[in-house]
């Protein structure tokens, strides 16, 4: 143990045992002081993901104090303190041991907090005290030292002394410059707190700024005929705009551009958060105006365009989506207006939330509103106004109607025409523009699941329209196989240029799935379809094979078919004898030898076939894939694919055993072979063990 007093009466102590914090506390209390700060370190249990057991310190102890008393004269320069005491283990630290503790005493409790910052960001950085650290788990044994990140001074500003101003004739005049200084400092924190709060709460200046930015907004949407983009412009805050009176200096702020065809509205981004407070402090206010009377003009459009300005900002905000269906149920339902007119606000709802989508594309609330929207028309279109008013419904009651065929049941995900009408029917044109924005906002954010959900909401409209719901377009109801045949083209080339995009992946595994149903319900060669979409998807995972995402719908397509072709008719004697026959021929192993040439995948003509042939096919061909696959030793991360096609093979042994109970005393084998191999290549060590032991 190695301790100093200092002449001005400071602590400091180097030591193997245990700091008693408590005795720190007690040096630097003093009578006249009013503030004791206190800083201790402890060993923490991690670091990066490593598990630590302790810290190891090492000190070239003269040196170390000597720099602590340094750093003590330079805290007295800086702060006006009574005591310090500084204390710093030596040796062995446990993990929740205390490593390092500073105490320091004031008068007031400002230069304590600041003097106590500042002495350990400076113990850091220039005391020559080592550190190592001490690993377990999967690095039990190892220790590295470690360099502070301070061990460059990287003091705060903050923390300098101000410089003192010169006087020409110094002695008293240089005191009271000094003290001046002091002052002014104050006052300029004074003021940087005051923008603060001028920037994050809702104060009269922010309030003023709200409410001209969305006076502009609202006559920018008066001025466009229909916005299709909105968008954030990257403009400096307007200069003077820190006064009330200052209204032209957000007009730039807010502009409508034309494209061509197109407009597009953009926002500058220092008005994001003044329009939003404005909006939001009195959304609740203009609610409750407007039930109160619904026929208000003033009002109602009070309302919409508070919530236009809030969703601008927030694409996820319900409270504000809500607002404006009670305003278009006001508008439509409960109005006596002709039809085109009532529609007439619903399709710009529909173009307000497909410009909003272009800065908000994953806003969950956004996309069932939109929904709720092409619910809402269909509902006027097929619903007379007569029969609308006879039947008396309140507006919570349309909300709820409206809302049923807004999402997809889990038990039911192509719908059903039973009882309580569960679906929505759009025209061919109608689908196209849906469509169309799915694409649009998928291609501005990939992976969006959000966007991928509504159109699988589409795709149930597209597999629906039986004889006993004849839809608005009559010619829609003969084309489900055509739509839902597209639908999936879309997605396959989708995927083309899209590899990782799980959300497609799920959305093809409907796809077939749906055209599938739909195919065989209509008479057409499902099993045609079946094998055409499995060998294309195939080509696929062989042109990016290092892509766990293609595997994914690899193995999911082959249990679609595998399924589809068990319940139209497969003879399961025939595929048993047939699967059997091919493993006894070694055809079946995933690491047999391979069909290099890929002939296997583009030979077959599923139209010509039996469902026997088609079924046989899809397993020898998927294992011809696993073979290719594994030894292509080309690959940029060969044993990355090796392990994926591995998993597909083991997957397609165990459905085998599963689907076809008479199969499994001649796939067992397969599957014991490929988790053993799996059991050196592949992450998933233990559930490939607990298979090669079953």
């Amino acid at each position: 143990m190695t301790a100093r007093s200092t002449e001005n009466g400071d602590y400091l102590l180097l030591t193997p045992e245990r700091l008693n914090v408590q005795s720190f506390i007690d040096y630097a209390q003093r009578d006249d002081g009013g503030a004791i700060a206190t800083f201790l370190g402890t060993t923490r249990n991690n670091f990066q993901g490593k598990e630590v057991l302790s810290l190891h310190y090492e000190a070239y102890e003269d040196m170390a104090l000597d720099s602590l008393e340094a750093i003590c004269s330079r805290i007295r320069e800086k702060w006006d303190v009574l005591r310090i005491a500084i204390g710093h283990k030596l040796g062995s630290c446990p993990v929740g041991d205390v490593s390092v503790m500073i105490a320091i005493s004031s008068e007031h409790r400002a230069e304590a907090l600041q003097a106590v910052d500042y002495c350990i960001n400076d113990l850091k950085a220039n005391v020559p005290i080592w550190k190592k650290e001490i690993y377990g788990g999967d690095w039990e044994g190892h220790g590295v030292w470690k360099k502070n990140k301070e061990f460059e001074p990287k003091v705060p500003a903050k923390l300098l002394s101000p410089k003192e101003p010169t006087t020409r004739n110094g002695g008293k005049g240089a005191v009271t410059g000094a003290a001046d200084s002091q002052k002014s400092a104050k006052e300029r924190v004074a003021v940087e707190m005051k923008k603060k709060l001028r920037l994050f709460t809702c104060d009269e200046v922010d309030g003023q700024r709200g409410r001209i930015i969305l006076a502009l907004l609202d006559a920018a949407f008066d001025r466009a005929s229909c916005n299709d983009e909105v968008g954030t412009l990257m403009l400096p805050l307007p200069p003077g705009s820190e006064t009330t009176s200052v209204d032209g200096a957000w007009e730039e702020q807010v502009q409508l551009v034309e494209c061509g065809s197109m407009q597009k509205l953009g926002i500058g981004m220092h008005c994001m958060k003044p329009l939003f407070a404005h909006a939001a402090t009195r959304l609740g206010a203009a609610i409750e105006a407007f039930k109160a009377d619904p026929g208000d003009v003033e009002k109602r459009q009070s309302l919409l365009s508070l919530s236009r300005a809030i969703v601008l900002v927030r694409g996820d905000m319900p409270s504000a989506l809500n607002a404006r269906k009670e305003v278009l149920l006001t508008l439509t339902v409960h109005n006596e207006d002709d039809k085109a007119c009532r529609l007439k606000h619903v399709e710009a709802e529909l173009q307000l939330i497909a410009a909003i989508f272009t800065l908000h594309p994953k806003s969950p609330s956004g996309w069932h509103h939109r929904r709720w929207c092409l619910s809402l028309r269909h509902l006027l279109k097929s619903i007379g106004p007569l029969e609308m008013k006879q039947r008396g419904m309140t507006s919570d009651e349309w909300l709820h109607t409206i809302s049923s065929p807004c999402t997809i049941p889990i038990a039911d995900p192509l719908g059903t025409c039973c009882g309580e009408q569960k679906t929505i029917y759009l025209t061919a044109d109608e689908l196209d523009v849906e469509r169309s924005l799915c694409r649009l906002v998928n291609e501005r954010y990939t992976k969006n699941y959000y966007g991928w959900l509504h159109r699988l909401w589409l795709l149930r409209i597209m597999a629906m329209y039986p004889p006993e719901c004849p839809p608005l377009d009559i010619h829609l109801s003969h084309q489900p196989t055509k739509l839902l045949q597209v639908e999936v083209d879309e997605v396959h080339a989708w995927l083309q240029n899209h590899v990782s995009d799980h959300c497609a992946i799920n959305h093809q595994h409907h796809a077939t799935v749906a055209l599938l149903e739909v195919s065989s319900r209509k008479g057409s060669n499902a099993v045609g379809v079946a094998v055409r979409q499995l060998c294309r998807h195939r080509e696929l995972v062989k042109s990016s094979p290092g892509h766990e995402s293609l595997w994914y719908g690899q193995r999911s397509l082959v249990m679609i078919v595998l399924s589809f072709f068990a319940e139209a008719g497969l003879v399961v004697e025939d595929f048993t004898a047939g699967i059997s026959a091919a493993i006894a021929r070694n055809e079946l192993d995933m690491d047999g030898p391979s069909n290099l040439d890929g002939s296997t995948f583009t030979t077959f003509k599923g139209d010509e076939s039996s469902i026997l042939d088609a079924a046989l096919f899809t397993v020898i061909s998927e294992i011809q894939l696993v073979r290719y696959c594994r030894q292509d030793t080309s690959a940029w991360d060969f044993q990355l694919q090796r392990t994926l096609a591995g998993r597909a093979a083991a997957n397609l042994y165990s459905q085998l055993s599963v689907k076809f109970p008479a199969l499994s005393a001649s796939v067992l084998p397969l599957l014991r072979r490929a988790s053993q191999s799996l059991l050196n290549e592949d992450s998933l060590e233990r559930h490939w063990a607990d298979l090669a032991s079953t």
